[in-house]
């Protein structure tokens, strides 16, 4: 059941990771570069905060 519940919890972040940066692509029309950069800064804090929330991180955030 726990093990269940962390990979849930990492499968939301990654479809927000993704999202994010389409959403605004697509919707708002924002330049790619500052997407990029606002797709990065939220890879690098949830790289952050997986290392800190458990030892055992999926093998998407060892990359």
């Amino acid at each position: 059941m726990k093990k269940t519940q962390l990979d849930l919890i990492d499968l939301i972040a990654i479809i927000i990771l993704i999202g994010i940066p389409l959403l605004c692509l697509y919707v708002f029309k924002i330049q790619t570069t500052t997407t990029f950069i606002i797709f990065g800064a939220l890879l690098v804090l949830s790289i952050l905060f997986d290392k800190k929330r458990r030892k055992d991180a999926p093998l998407l955030f060892h990359l």
